[in-house]
C-alpha cells in the first residue's frame, strides 16, 4: 500500500496498476490490431478439446491479431500476436481466450474484451508487498490519473481510501465535542 499525506491517502498499488492495465488492454482489444510475428513460434501444449476450440475459431482469432498454424497431426504453433500484447502475457491471454470460448461457445467480443482485460490486468499487476521505488510510485500515480476510473479496480474494489485530518483526529479522540451553552 502507498501512503500519502494531506489528510491520509491509502492507495492499493495492486488495484491501481490493475486499473491502469485493464484500461490499456480494454482499449486495445476494441480495435483491429496489427500483428507482430514471433521470432520463435510458440508450440502450444493444449488438450485436444482446447486445440479443437482454437481451430474452430481460428479466423475470428486472426481478426483480433492471433495467427496459429498446425504443428503436425496434433499441436498448434502461435506465430503472430497483436502488437500491443506483452510477451509475458501471451500464455495467460491464450488460456483466457480458450476459457471464454469454452464458456460461451462463440467469440463474444464484448465479454471477451472485458474478461480478458480484467484477467491479464490482474495477473500482470504489482503483487502484494512488492516494493516500489519513488520513480515507480510517481509513474504509477501519473498513469492512474490518466485512467477513466481511478477510484476502483476492474473488479470493483477501491483503489484509494482517504481520511481527512478531522477523521484522523476523531479516531485518536483528539476532537472533543463541546456543548454550546444557549
Amino acid at each position: 500500500y502507498l501512503i500519502f499525506q494531506d489528510g491520509l491517502y491509502l492507495i492499493d498499488q495492486h488495484a491501481a496498476e490493475e486499473r491502469i492495465r485493464y484500461e490499456i488492454y480494454y482499449e486495445k482489444l476494441g480495435v483491429k490490431s496489427y500483428q507482430k510475428p514471433l521470432l520463435f513460434p510458440i508450440l502450444l501444449e493444449l488438450r485436444p478439446t482446447e486445440e479443437e476450440i482454437i481451430k474452430r475459431f481460428i479466423n475470428d482469432l486472426k481478426d483480433i491479431g492471433f495467427l496459429f498454424e498446425e504443428a503436425g497431426p496434433t499441436g498448434l504453433y502461435l506465430k503472430e500476436i497483436p502488437i500491443w500484447l506483452n510477451d509475458e502475457d501471451i500464455n495467460a491471454f491464450i488460456q483466457n481466450i480458450i476459457l471464454s470460448l469454452e464458456s460461451y461457445g462463440s467469440l463474444n467480443l464484448s465479454d471477451l474484451r472485458d474478461n480478458l482485460s480484467k484477467s491479464i490486468a490482474c495477473k500482470g499487476a504489482i503483487k502484494a508487498n512488492e516494493y516500489l521505488n519513488n520513480e515507480e510510485v510517481e509513474r504509477l500515480i501519473e498513469d492512474l490519473r490518466k485512467t477513466k476510473n481511478p477510484y476502483y479496480c476492474p473488479h470493483g474494489r477501491p483503489i484509494l481510501i482517504f481520511f481527512s485530518n478531522y477523521d484522523i483526529e476523531k479516531r485518536f479522540k483528539r476532537i472533543v465535542w463541546k456543548k454550546s451553552l444557549s
